[in-house]
Parts: structure tokens; sequence; C-alpha cells
């Protein structure tokens, strides 16, 4: 029955991104994204976007055989994004299998992850990064916690045996493609590093693991060459645009815009252009926020006294994930682009916790 099923929540996932997709015009942002495919396609390789020159071209490459499909037009840069929309959805499908002992949950966290959070999912659809952000969150967890906490067919156990070379270098390496495409996704390396220190400082770190630990570094700068290389030959020209990019205010207002607008917007209680008339109060949407939080903290009750005890061995896998949301909110509040609050696609990486707590409340028992 959920073989059945999931494809019928993949093709919702698609289908609802196509859609939503079709009814926006494209930006210019997009449009430049949409140029670099073409130029790849004539022999061009870019390595950073066209704009601020600090963020990777990754997606421009992933757009190129749509456009060579479909031609260069809205529906071939939709359609695309449709596909890594979709991907994604497999992708928490997976990382569900891994985080929850049900089987049922699996799916519901597919059924979540394909309409929610509402910014995710229409933001999702803009050829502006953001689409393959969430889907290299989802995959650095995923192999992240394969690594740690092998299945049982792959003889998994607390000797860790079953941690093969190539599954290092392959979390390697989508950590290294993935900060090329958007170094936002430090945050969620950091709470995978994090996870798996832990992990091995409980085992008891072999040699192996160093080894591993080696190969997945070298994969990662292998992935994150382009960029390095681009910043070589320009002197760190991606820092300094980055530099320039950057809209900064106080700890105050951002953490006021934040509540005001930034997570109303994101759970799509507000219009998004131009932060306009709100479509719900924001202190609704803040309220459901607050609810979805203190859910978390319930379910995962035990977690969080081991937390506070500084036993942070005995965390499990999901709880690294939920870690993932006050990252990124104290990120937001206190990095560098806490200015675009009526966008707010820094906080992006919250979807990933935020559909796994919904995902918890709806399918996995107290």
């Amino acid at each position: 029955m959920r073989r059945a099923v999931l494809p019928l929540v993949v093709a919702l996932a698609f289908a609802v991104r196509l859609a939503l997709g079709l009814l926006l015009p494209l930006d210019g942002d997009e449009a430049a994204g949409g140029i670099a495919a073409i130029d790849i396609l004539h022999g061009q390789f870019p390595v950073v976007e066209s704009g601020g020159h600090y963020l990777g071209a990754v997606e421009s490459y992933v757009l190129a055989p749509f456009i060579a499909l479909f031609g260069p037009t809205q529906f071939a840069i939709r359609f695309a994004l449709a596909v890594v929309g979709a991907i994604y959805v497999l992708a928490m499908y997976a990382l569900a299998r891994r985080l929850f002992i049900r089987p049922p949950a699996a799916l519901v966290m597919a059924v979540v992850a394909a309409v929610f959070p509402l910014f995710a999912v229409s933001y999702g659809v803009k050829a502006r990064i953001y689409p393959l952000l969430l889907l290299f969150i989802a995959l650095c967890f995923l192999l992240a916690i394969r690594l740690m906490f092998p299945s049982p067919a792959r003889g998994g156990g607390q000797g860790g045996g079953s941690r093969r070379w190539y599954d290092w270098a392959l979390f390697g390496l989508t950590a290294g493609v993935g900060m090329w495409n958007h170094s936002i996704l430090l945050l969620t390396l950091l709470v995978c590093a994090l996870m798996i220190g832990l992990h091995l400082a409980r085992e008891g770190i072999r040699s192996a693991d160093l080894r591993g630990a080696a190969i997945a570094l070298g994969s990662a700068v292998v992935g994150f060459a382009p960029w390095i290389g681009y910043n070589v030959v320009t002197h760190l020209g991606s820092l300094s645009s980055l530099s320039h990019a950057a809209v900064h205010q106080g700890t105050r207002r951002a953490v006021t815009e934040l509540f005001v607008l930034g997570i109303p917007v994101f759970l799509g209680a507000e219009r998004l252009a131009g932060c306009g008339q709100g479509q719900v109060p924001w202190v609704l949407a803040d309220a459901v926020m607050v609810a979805i939080v203190s859910t978390a903290i319930w379910l995962r009750r035990r977690s969080v006294l081991a937390l506070l005890q500084l036993r942070w061995t005995r965390l499990a896998p999901v709880d690294f994930v939920l870690l993932l949301l006050p990252l990124t909110l104290l990120s937001v509040i206190v990095g560098p682009f806490n200015g675009a609050a009526c966008e707010p696609r820094y906080l992006m990486p919250a979807a990933i916790p935020l559909v796994t707590i919904v995902a918890l409340a709806i399918a996995v028992p107290t």
C-alpha cells in the first residue's frame, strides 16, 4: 500500500510546484540563471551566479538539460524546479525512514514536505538557488545519519563496521557541492558534524573512522573546488561581493521583523509581494510557530532533558534535525542577512525541522 501511495505524493509535490510556478512570472535573477544555463549549452561554464557572484551556479547546470529539451521558456525553468521539488520530497521520505521507527510516519513526512511550509513551496519554484538548498539539506542529513546509524541490512551496529569509504565520500561530495550552491548550508553541516562527532565519541574513535573523515573532507574539497578556484583567481571576489550584498540590522529590529514579518510570511500568513496587507494576523502566525515548537519540546522532552544535562551523546538523530530550527532563527537574527523579512529566504533551512515536527505530531505516538 505504501509503495502505491508514495508515487502519488511525489506526483502531488511536482504538480503543486509546477502549477504554482507557471502562475509566477520570471524575475530578473531567474532570467539571469536561465541565460547562464543557455551559456552552458553553448560550452561556457559559469562557476558563480551572474548577479552577486557569491552564490554558486549549480542551479544553472540543473536547468540546462531542461532548457535544451523545452527551449528557453518559463515552462522549462518551472518544470526543472518542480522536478527538484519532487526529488526533495523523496529525500524527505528517505530521511524519515531513518528518523522514525514506524514506516507510516515516512509517508506523512513526505506529504507534509509536499505542501509545507507555504513559503518553502512558493519560493521553491523560483530559480533563486533555494530549491536546491532544501534538497542539499535533506541529503546531508540523510547521508550523515546513514553513516552513523547504518541499517541492519547493511550490518549496522555499535561497531560501525559497515561504514564504507564511499559512504564517507558521498557525504563529503554532497556537502561540498551544496556549499558551492549556497554557503547557508554550513548550518546543516555544523549540526551533522556535531552528530557524527558525538556518535563516534560514544563508540570510540578508530583509525577507520579517521580515514573515513579524511575521505569525506577530501571529497568536500572536490565538490567545493569550483568556488575555491574562482576565489583564488578573483582574490576572494565572492567574499567581497558577499560583504557588499549584506543587509544587517540591529538585533532588536531583527527580532521584531522576524516575528512580525519573517515567520508569518514563511508560514504563508502574509502576501509575499511587498509584505502587503496580511491574510492572517501575524500574531496568529507566531502562535502557530509557538505551538509547533512547544509540540516538538513535548514530544522530545527526554532529549530536551538530556540536552540540558549536557548528556548530548543520548540524543537521537531526529534531535539533531530539530536543532537546525533554533540555529536558523538565531542566524537570521544575528547574521549579516537579517534585513529581508518580507522575503524570508534565509529561513529556508527551518523548513526541514518544521516538516519533521509536524510529521512527529501526526504520526509518532508520545
